[in-house]
């Protein structure tokens, strides 16, 4: 997994964690690196994050449209 981040002037480092064989990103993560800002967290701390899933199907479920509700027509 490859993980990109970059240090913002916010005390924060943020993480995006892209899969290298599909390219998607699969999570993302905010951890606290910055001593120098006034925080009761401990340096390494995570204090956001998410986890990413993506599924294809190959055919809507019974009842389904082919757009959902967009109210696009295919």
């Amino acid at each position: 997994m490859f993980t990109k981040h970059t240090e913002p002037s916010d005390g924060f480092r943020h993480d995006i964690t892209i899969d290298p064989e599909t390219g998607q990103v699969i999570g993302e993560r905010a951890v606290f690196v910055d001593p120098t800002k006034e925080s009761s967290l401990p340096v390494g701390t995570s204090v956001e994050w998410t986890s990413n899933t993506a599924a294809v199907a190959n055919e809507t479920p019974a009842g389904g449209k082919l757009y959902g509700d967009t109210g696009l027509s295919g």
